[in-house]
């Protein structure tokens, strides 16, 4: 059933990365010392799919494809690392995720020259619209080019190895099953985190800043990051093309809309005065979002 649904399925990542990126924008902070520690943790948080093999065993090994989804795992370990340098460096959520938006574009770009994928006209027409829509719903009336300047370089680096990530999938879901790909993906970046956990420990830095209130946070969030990786790599092996799922997950900025417009509701009804700034500012210049919003939703009209 999901597998005829595979855009229910790709929606369901940005989603969940919607709440991750609201979440973050409290708890990164107080929990994350650097991108080091935010990539480590997250890295040691990639071992958990291995559980299943108590109940289902190791499946059926393709040495050749397992080696590639480790190193679809660790450029995703190395994403992670960027995607919080680009974050910490600018304090600004909202900047970072318009920005990475563009890997909607590098996705197909790369998949064309690696894996020899053509489209056709109208699906490169629908996915260079769903991108400029989905960046302009994060943009609003923002002018960003003095702010963007300062992340430039560890973007660049998040997006081609996030791009390069999605495509290495790409090519293994298409010689393995779902979870062999996924437990030698998960394992990539589990290697990921130790490689960044032991630059840590052999720098003497300090890590886990966990409390009785960071603590549950971060177990909750980093959760709902796994369970919506899960959704991306499965949502690659059941659709036409990883490009359509890189296109889809550029979404992302429309369901912090969403999530946002809930929680200032949720906010002003029960009196919690302290969230309402900052879902505010993700609710500003809300007219010409909506117009993007119809943007995309034409775009991935078109994708479908």
């Amino acid at each position: 059933m999901l597998a005829q649904n595979w855009m229910v399925v790709a929606f369901i990542a940005p989603m969940l990365w919607a709440l991750v990126n609201l979440i973050d924008l409290f708890l990164a902070k107080e929990v994350f010392a650097d991108e080091e520690e935010a990539a480590a943790i997250i890295g040691i948080f990639g071992l958990l799919p291995w559980i299943s093999i108590i109940v289902w065993g190791i499946p059926e090994v393709n040495i050749t494809m397992a080696g590639l989804s480790i190193i679809g795992g660790l450029l995703f370990a190395i994403y992670t690392f960027y995607y919080f340098r680009s974050l910490f460096v600018s304090g600004d959520a909202t900047l970072v995720m318009i920005m990475i938006n563009v890997s909607g574009l590098t996705v197909p770009l790369m998949a064309a020259m690696l894996m020899h994928e053509r489209l056709t006209a109208i699906k490169y027409l629908a996915i260079i619209i769903v991108v400029i829509g989905s960046v302009a719903v994060g943009l609003g009336s923002r002018v960003i080019y003095k702010e963007a300047k300062s992340i430039l370089k560890p973007m660049t680096f998040a997006i081609i190895a996030l791009s390069l990530s999605m495509v290495a999938e790409g090519r293994v879901y298409q010689e393995v099953g779902f979870r062999s790909g996924l437990l030698f993906f998960s394992l990539g970046i589990f290697l990921g985190g130790v490689f960044f956990c032991s630059k840590r420990f052999f720098q003497g830095k300090k890590m886990f800043r966990f409390n009785v209130v960071t603590g549950p946070g971060l177990v909750v969030v980093e959760s709902i990051n796994l369970l919506a990786v899960i959704c991306s790599q499965y949502a690659i092996k059941i659709s036409p093309s990883v490009s359509y799922v890189a296109t889809i997950e550029t979404t992302l900025p429309t369901f912090i809309i969403l999530f946002s417009l809930i929680g200032y509701g949720i906010s002003t009804l029960f009196g919690s005065a302290k969230y309402v700034p900052i879902l505010t500012q993700q609710l500003s210049g809300y007219k010409g979002k909506l117009i993007a919003i119809i943007v995309v939703a034409y775009g991935v009209y078109l994708l479908g």
